[in-house]
């Protein structure tokens, strides 16, 4: 049986490695690939949804991943709250927040997309969708760019649902290697990009991608 439920996520673990990178390449991929759409269906206002208070989510390691990686956990509850139900919220200000570059521009092409499809994101009841974070060879805190990158292995069951409760696609289960770019943006840590690295069938170890700890 299905449930309109936010997904529950679990943090396995946090092995990311500092250090100075010898170069910092962009994303060509944002979150998601879906196209924009030409208006909207439905209005919504800041501050209809709120911001959940507890988290499913084990505390990061603020040692190894600090501010940058609770801004990036904060993101993700947003993000959840942002595309599921009752409606998309295409305004929902604690998402927007934390957002900024090519991964504000995809959070506003899902959120657009949704609203005009007149659905939203939801889990099944006994979801196993969760997140595992590792660093990249290479790859880590740039104190002079003020960037920090890592690898966040995905696994999702999500699936679109129309707004009356009705079920339009069945997701599946599947991994996401993602990399991800934060950035500072005066003074405060923002996704700057997720870009789709490998996709698996299946709950699997981005193992290719991490960096032992």
């Amino acid at each position: 049986m299905l449930k309109k439920v936010r997904k529950k996520v679990n943090v396995f673990g946090l092995f990311f490695v500092a250090g100075l990178a010898v170069g910092c390449s962009g994303s060509n991929n944002a979150q998601s690939d879906s196209t924009e759409p030409v208006g909207s269906t439905v209005e919504a206002t800041v501050g209809e949804k709120e911001a959940p208070t507890t988290t499913d989510r084990k505390q990061v390691d603020v040692k190894t991943g600090g501010e940058p990686m609770e801004r990036y956990e904060a993101y993700l509850e947003a993000y959840d709250v942002a595309v599921g139900p009752p409606y998309a919220d295409p305004n929902y200000a604690p998402l927007l927040e934390l957002v900024t570059g090519q991964e504000r521009e995809a959070v506003d092409r899902v959120l657009k997309s949704l609203v005009e499809d007149e659905v939203v994101i939801v889990y099944p009841e006994s979801s196993v969708a969760s997140h595992e974070f590792s660093g990249i060879g290479g790859m880590g805190f740039l104190e002079e760019t003020e960037l920090y990158e890592f690898i966040d292995c995905r696994i999702s069951d999500e699936f679109e649902e129309a707004l009356n409760g009705e079920p339009i696609t069945d997701g599946g289960v599947f991994t996401y290697a993602r990399r991800v770019e934060m950035q500072k943006v005066d003074g405060e840590w923002k996704v700057k990009s997720i870009a789709r690295q490998d996709k698996y069938e299946g709950q699997q170890k981005c193992e290719k991608y991490y960096v032992a700890g």
